[in-house]
């Protein structure tokens, strides 16, 4: 019979979507209500598969929804002609499960021929966590802590992206820095370095981010700024290196002066061609 040829190709719908280690839940095109939920799913809302059947797929992320989530994207994955189309995949916070799923959805036919949307997912929390950890070695200075040359060449091609303008680097070299260092220890060189680094962070100069290129080499990176803003910045870098700087280490204090090398470079669309950035300002300096 035709129920008995149903409720067949249901079972192994159901045999297909158990297969694996990903979510996977099926819903109503127009109502939204969930028609089949494998058993990897489920138990994120404490529940059995066949306690899914019924609900409303919106309830899973926020359970006081009353309707469809307003980014759903199941519209724009029909054909021309009303019928499934092509997929699509996804990265999602779930703030309700407190995870990163990695989803996709495809509009298919159910198994009585009514629309219906496949979702499935599967966690990448540690995938995420991963990533951003290599992103945070790759991209920051691990000594300072700050970004790296890696890291503004990555922020420029994203300005490139979005063709942002009034971008300019102030540059500038602690020049005695290795002097310093063979003089007084590295001890007195790197407190130096941090020393800079939070005066320059003290100007907030406005849409800036200030990176460490190499070991005595600073950007500071200014957006949607003029050429003299940008040179207003490297004066008073220039300025505040003629007076000396008071550092203390172990109880005792020096007086450190040191010279510096400033100058101002400005972005255009070219710019980041040039992957070499350490090598580029360095010409600048």
């Amino acid at each position: 019979s035709m129920a008995a040829q149903l409720d067949n190709a249901a079972q192994m719908t159901r045999k297909f979507m158990e297969f694996g280690d990903v979510g996977m839940y099926v819903t109503d095109y127009h109502t939204g209500e969930i028609l089949m939920a494998n058993s990897f799913y489920a138990p994120l809302l404490g529940a059995k598969a066949e306690e899914m059947i019924g609900l409303k797929c919106w309830t899973l992320t926020d359970p006081d929804a009353q309707t469809f989530c307003s980014n759903c994207p199941r519209k724009e994955l029909l054909s021309a002609d009303g019928g499934p189309g092509e997929p699509i995949s996804w990265e999602n916070y779930n703030l309700r499960f407190n995870l990163w799923l990695r989803c996709s959805l495809q509009v298919i036919r159910w198994v009585d021929g009514r629309l219906a949307c496949m979702i499935t997912f599967y966690d990448i929390t540690r995938e995420r966590a991963m990533r951003d950890q290599l992103a945070s070695l790759a991209y920051y200075d691990p000594q300072m802590g700050m970004p790296n040359a890696y890291k503004l060449l990555h922020d420029l091609d994203e300005a490139q992206q979005t063709m942002e303008t009034g971008q300019f680097l102030v540059c500038f070299d602690i020049a005695t820095l290795r002097r310093l260092n063979n003089a007084y220890g590295r001890a007195i060189g790197d407190e130096l370095l941090q020393m800079t680094a939070h005066w320059v962070r003290d100007l907030k100069v406005p849409n800036s981010e200030l990176y460490r290129i190499e070991g005595d080499e600073f950007c500071l990176r200014m957006r949607n700024a003029s050429f003299e803003k940008a040179a207003g910045v490297a004066r008073a870098i220039h300025e505040r290196f003629q007076h000396f700087w008071p550092i203390h280490i172990s109880k005792k204090e020096f007086t450190i002066y040191s010279g510096v090398w400033v100058s101002v470079l400005g972005i255009d669309e070219d710019f980041v061609d040039d992957e070499n950035i350490p090598t580029l300002i360095e010409r600048t300096l």
